[in-house]
């Protein structure tokens, strides 16, 4: 989770990818998120707006990853949140319970690579845009290469291969890249 965050106009740029448990896009979402009180806050951003986005596609099974370990370790944390932003990680922890499952992985920078290239494509777009079962041909290429290559687990990576196992057969197994 790396948007893009304007100190000035105090927005942020996201962008969200929602994807089944092959790696294809189910939608993808750029957003610019106004009122941002910091860039620390720009970073819990993206999951309430993936956790809201995969929700309004119906899904119940999430994986929500993001490259920063702080906020990862926040919404994975039981105890309170005292930070800048408690009030978002409190947001997303709510989002959270009215999926059968959501989980938060911590995925450094590079297994981003499509959700960031999305959130620098928001800058060419006139306003905020929605796709659904599909992407921009750029974010498609990227997902494509992604599936083919995917980004090696690097230390400090996490990843749930159990739930794909679990879920895989009947239910979507959906991962919310967010950038």
């Amino acid at each position: 989770m790396t948007p893009s965050f304007n100190s000035n106009a105090s927005s942020a740029i996201l962008g969200v990818v929602v994807r089944d448990n092959n790696g294809f896009i189910l939608g993808a979402q750029c957003v610019v998120s106004y009122h941002v009180a910091s860039s620390f806050a720009t970073e819990a951003q993206p999951a309430i707006h993936g956790l809201n986005f995969a929700s309004d596609l119906g899904f119940q099974w999430v994986e929500v990853e993001g490259d920063s370990r702080a906020v990862v370790t926040k919404l994975l944390s039981a105890s309170s949140d005292t930070s800048e932003i408690s009030a978002l990680i409190g947001e997303a922890k709510g989002l959270a319970r009215n999926f059968r499952d959501c989980k938060f992985v911590f995925r450094n920078c590079g297994g981003n690579v499509v959700a960031h290239s999305l959130a620098h494509l928001r800058g060419e777009l006139a306003t905020d845009t929605i796709w659904v079962e599909e992407a921009p041909w750029q974010i498609e290429l990227l997902a494509a290469e992604d599936r083919r290559f995917p980004p090696k687990p690097r230390k400090g990576d996490e990843f749930n291969s159990e739930l794909v196992e679990i879920l895989s057969g009947e239910a979507k197994v959906v991962d919310v890249e967010l950038g």
